[in-house]
């Protein structure tokens, strides 16, 4: 037998609006910039949108933190 590994992705937590999220549709109904800033700034907020297929929102987000 044998058996092989697989990486998974790392969780990365994000918190707005007093509810951990865990897809974009959610993050979006529960938006608050004032919890987003600190992930934003420290780049979890990016990696999880990577992470959630909206790269180009990412990259916007990037773009604005710099």
């Amino acid at each position: 037998m044998i058996l092989q590994s697989k990486a998974r992705p790392v969780r990365i937590r994000i918190k707005s609006g007093g509810e951990e999220h865990s897809s974009f549709e959610s993050l979006k109904r529960h938006f608050c910039i004032k919890d987003l800033l600190p992930s934003a700034k420290d780049g979890r907020l990016s990696r999880w949108l990577r992470q959630q297929g909206k790269e180009m929102v990412a990259d916007s987000i990037d773009a604005q933190s710099r």
